[in-house]
């Protein structure tokens, strides 16, 4: 009896760590467009440096605080007091080119 209580207790803290959308998708038109958008937001991290509250600013939208960390550290550098992602095909953690209309047909 004592172990189910347990058990039943560990499964009730976990709940609140399940992941939670930030948006409602209902078509998959909507899904691939929330995908571009977030392809582009990696992306533009290339164009030029960057502070990292606008980095944060950038990706909150689209990725999770745990993403947005193993991203961080596996494609965002510092130059300069600011930071940056070489444009580069070897990017770890970041979405493959993406394109919208091919995946809608």
């Amino acid at each position: 009896m004592k172990k189910t209580l347990l058990l039943l207790l560990v499964v009730l803290l976990l709940i609140p760590l399940s992941p939670n959308a930030k948006v409602n998708l209902n078509t998959k038109k909507e899904v691939f467009s929330l995908l571009q958008d977030a392809f582009q937001v990696q992306v533009s991290l290339s164009e030029k440096t960057r502070t990292k509250n606008e980095i944060i600013d950038l990706l909150d939208p689209y990725f999770s605080k745990s993403y947005q960390n193993l991203f961080w550290k596996e494609n965002i550098f510092e130059e300069e007091g600011e930071f940056v992602t070489y444009g580069s095909d070897l990017h770890h953690i970041i979405f493959p080119f993406f394109n919208i209309q091919t995946r809608l047909k």
